[in-house]
């Protein structure tokens, strides 16, 4: 991933994603949509939450899965574990992954929202 160094790099990232963040915020709807938490805490960004995030944001954006959103959450402090991700759908217990790498951010977007359509 490219290291954002200038204004202008800034602003190419926010151009790229603008879209879908703004599609996400206007078709909010907390009680009818699935969300997936990532600890962003210093440990996890230690461990590559940032990869991770990143990882799961641009795999549920290409399904075009617009019921799904992908949040960063605090540390959970739980540092031998970090990152952290939850799967958590409406209504259910959240299924909860620990020291995730981006290969198992892959693997949560398709085992979990793309063959379930965003349901288990």
């Amino acid at each position: 991933m490219k290291k954002v160094k200038t204004r202008e790099d800034l602003m190419a990232l926010h151009s790229k994603y603008r879209d879908h963040v703004l599609m996400r915020l206007l078709s909010y709807d907390s009680l009818n949509r699935t969300e997936v938490t990532v600890t962003v805490g210093e440990c996890g960004m230690t461990n590559g939450a940032k990869d991770v995030l990143k990882t799961l944001f641009d795999d549920v954006n290409n399904a075009k899965l617009t019921d799904v959103s992908v949040i960063a959450t605090d540390c959970a402090d739980d540092c031998g574990n970090e990152p952290i991700v939850k799967v958590i759908f409406p209504g259910k217990e959240p299924i909860v992954y620990n020291n995730v790498d981006t290969a198992k951010a892959k693997e949560i977007v398709s085992k979990h929202l793309i063959k379930v359509g965003g349901a288990a």
